[in-house]
């Protein structure tokens, strides 16, 4: 008997919506996490290179938890709007869990979190589909995408340092094993 091949089925599927010229939905069903947040970090930042006034509405309904580097892609992409004073996100639909994940990690503080989709009715469930196919991310790739995105959130919150300090290490340490000829990483 032939073992599985590891496909997009396994991870926790991430849906979007164009809602207006400018608008975008995304919704996150299950678990937002490492092995999903690639696509969604490639397809925000495609959609955001062509369009700087991009406004996208991230629907958390139906997210059961976030990890850390999902939280850190999305906080990435908060960052980059507010820096450059173009484009908006707005986080909805928060459970009691999801909110203090964001809380916890001071993301509440930059974030326009409300705990109901105020504007998410633009785009009616029929219209939503999976995140566009993003080309399969080598062990690097993920590594690198993984250090950035717990970068974004020290940059979000200084005192998210001490508390990401030995992941950065960790991956830090991988990242340089894979890069060594015939390296592995623990990824």
């Amino acid at each position: 008997m032939k073992a599985p091949e590891a496909s997009r089925s396994q991870t926790e599927p991430i849906q979007v919506g164009k809602a207006g010229e400018h608008l975008y939905v995304v919704r996150v069903e299950g678990r937002g996490s490492f092995q999903n947040c690639g696509g969604l970090k490639q397809f925000l930042d495609r959609q955001l290179a062509t369009d700087p006034d991009l406004e996208l509405i991230v629907d958390l309904e139906n997210c059961t938890s976030m990890d850390s580097t999902f939280m850190g892609v999305i906080a990435g992409v908060g960052l980059r709007q507010r820096q450059s004073k173009r484009g908006k996100m707005v986080i909805v639909n928060l459970n009691e869990h999801t909110s203090k994940l964001l809380r916890t990690l001071g993301l509440t503080h930059f974030l326009d979190v409300r705990e109901t989709g105020a504007r998410r009715t633009a785009v009616m469930p029929g219209a939503f589909e999976p995140l566009p196919e993003a080309p399969p991310m080598s062990r690097m790739e993920r590594i690198r995408m993984m250090i950035e995105a717990h970068e974004r959130l020290i940059d979000a919150d200084k005192g998210n340092e001490v508390k990401f300090q030995g992941v950065l290490t960790f991956l830090a340490e991988s990242l340089g094993r894979a890069e060594q000829p015939g390296g592995d990483a623990d990824l």
